[in-house]
This record gives structure tokens, sequence and C-alpha cells, in this order.
């Protein structure tokens, strides 16, 4: 049985940049990130109505514009109550208990509430943002812009808490010396529900407790949706994030597959394994697992067929022989000795 050494978090991002925003915007004649500003940016500047981020930025200072945001609260999103969620495992969204959801429906904004969620209690760098936003041509005032995102963000978030603005500023989505972090503790949120669940997955197995892990582990699998935010724009910043997290799900649903085959459920595992193989046709692993399954319920020819497409998909497509632990399944199968999964090599 092999142990997966895997992270207990999500990997980091490098949070240095060579000065702090507020003194890069200085530098360039531009105020500070918590500063009021009245200046025009015109790729975000709008009206929106309807909801509680009425904001004209145009020709109004930030404390003004959330003054008026907020003068209407009938309009806002209630997001706070034990029904209420913040989800990226699937569609980005912050429902509220009456179903209303808060999340920004501006591109760019989506993409920052996005970026700050993956980091969720972690500053995330100014560059970060600037390359998720323009990748490598950003405009001459991407700062001011993100600034103006941030605010936004502020502003929906003190609706929907039917907090002040400045308690926002100050304890949720608050100003680092290198960026923003994005911190609501206790609220619920699918990322930190998932990492919790697979965590604890983990640390059963390692206790030896396999029907413990395959609960918190089928909770966390339950969890997803879909795929990860297929509602937002993806820069390199978060398809890095997203890969990590799917390759994290991976890990944990093959710790889960591995406790239910030491625990015998293999009639059970078989559609979901067949299913997993089509949809993975070069996973070794999840060929693996119904081959061994098939063969422990009598069924050696299909065992056999699933490794021979295996090999098919592998060397035709990619010129690769399959892996020496599936061809050792493959010669016990053959030889009809294959004992326990946990004895596998």
């Amino acid at each position: 049985m092999i142990i997966h050494d895997l992270s207990r978090t999500l990997p980091g991002h490098a949070a240095g940049v060579p000065e702090t925003p507020n003194d890069a915007l200085r530098g360039a004649g531009t105020k500070s990130l918590d500063e009021n500003f009245t200046e025009e940016v015109s790729d975000t500047t709008r009206r929106r109505r309807g909801d509680c981020s009425t904001l004209m930025l145009s020709s109004a200072s930030p404390s003004e514009a959330q003054r008026r945001a907020l003068s209407n609260p009938t309009n806002c999103t209630d997001w706070t109550g034990d029904d209420s969620m913040i989800t990226i495992l699937g569609n980005l969204s912050m429902t509220g208990r009456k179903g209303g959801n808060a999340a920004p429906s501006a591109p760019k904004e989506r993409k920052v509430l996005a970026l700050l969620l993956f980091n969720y209690a972690r500053p995330v760098p100014i560059h970060l943002f600037i390359d998720e936003l323009w990748a490598d041509n950003p405009p001459k005032r991407a700062r001011t812009a993100l600034q103006t995102y941030v605010l936004n963000l502020r502003t929906r978030l003190a609706c929907g808490l039917g907090i002040p603005s400045g308690r926002v500023r100050d304890e949720i989505l608050v100003t680092r010396s290198e960026g923003y972090q994005f911190q609501l503790e206790g609220h619920p949120f699918d990322l930190h529900e998932f990492l919790r669940l697979v965590d604890l997955g983990e640390k059963s197995v390692a206790d030896g407790d396999d029907a413990r892990a395959i609960e918190a582990l089928t909770k966390a699998e339950g969890l997803w949706t879909g795929p990860v935010l297929p509602d937002v724009e993806h820069g390199l910043p978060l398809q890095s994030e997203i890969a990590r997290l799917e390759q994290r799900r991976t890990v944990a649903r093959e710790i889960r597959i591995e406790s239910e085959l030491r625990l015998g459920r293999h009639r059970e595992l078989v559609s979901e394994l067949s299913m997993l193989a089509l949809r993975h046709p070069y996973h070794e692993r999840y060929h693996e697992y119904l081959m061994f399954c098939l063969n422990r319920l009598g069924h050696r020819v299909q065992a056999l067929e699933v490794f021979r497409r295996l090999r098919y998909s592998l060397v035709d497509e990619l010129g690769l022989e399959p892996s020496e632990r599936i061809q050792n399944l493959q010669r016990e199968i053959l030889e009809s000795r294959c004992a326990s999964y946990a004895a596998l090599p």
C-alpha cells in the first residue's frame, strides 16, 4: 500500500514585491490604496441598478459612493445565516438565506474575488492580481483600477453583512503591505470545508480507521457541484490554483477508494471505477483499482481487458508502456495469485 505524501494546505504564492502598493502609488503621483480618490477610472465606471452596488466612481469619493449604496438596505442580498454559503467548487456564489447571490457580476471583479477566495486568509500580492486581470498587457493605471474593484467588493460585502464599509475594510477584505487579504472567520465556505474534510480523511487513514476516512472523504467529494469556477474567466494565476485544487481532489478520491478496497467493497466500487477509467483513459491508478475489483469478483477476463485498453491508449497515443506496478497486477491476475489490496506492491 502506497501512502500518499500530500501537503495539508494548498501551496501559496510568493508574497514579496519590490515595493508596497501604497509606496508605488505615491511614487506615481497616485493616492494610496485606502485613500479616497475622485479620478475617473474609465474602464470600471458604471451604474448598477437593483442591488446595493450603485457606484458612480467618476464623480464621487469611495465614502460617498458607499453611503449612497448602503442607504437602501432592502436591495441588499442577505448572505448571512445558517444556510448561506460562499462557493467556488462549482460556480462562484455568495448565496443568501433568501436565495440571492451577492457575488459580483462584472468579470474583472469576479476574478479578483476568486483569487482572494483561493488564497483565503493569506495576502494576495498586487502583482498577482495584475497578472490575473491583464497578463502581460496591464493598463498604465492598473493599480488604481484594482483599487476600484476592491472598493466595489467591499461595498457588496458591507451590504450583504449589514455592517459599515469601514469594518469590511478593516476586518474582512483588508489591505496588507503587499496587497489584499480576504478573511471571514466562521462563515461557511466550501473550499475551507473541503480541505478540512480531506485533512480529516488523511489523518484517519494514518490512524488505521478506513471507515472514518471514507465518511470524511465522501463528504468532501459531495461539496463539488461541477468544475471549479466555470463562470469565471481564468488567467494564469487562477488556472494554476484550479489545477492544484483538482489534483488535491484526485488524490483525495484515490485515498478514499483505497480505503474502500481494504474494507472489501469491491462490488460497490465497480460502477464508479468503470466511469472513472472511461473518463480518464491514461489514469493508471483508476484502471488498477478496477482490475483489482473485477478480479476479486471473479471476472478475470474483464479485468485483463481493462489492462489491454489501458496499454493500447498509453502505447498507441503516448508511446509509453504501463507502469511496472500495474504490469505486476496483470501478471498476478494471469497467475491467479492476486491477494488483498493491502498486499499489492
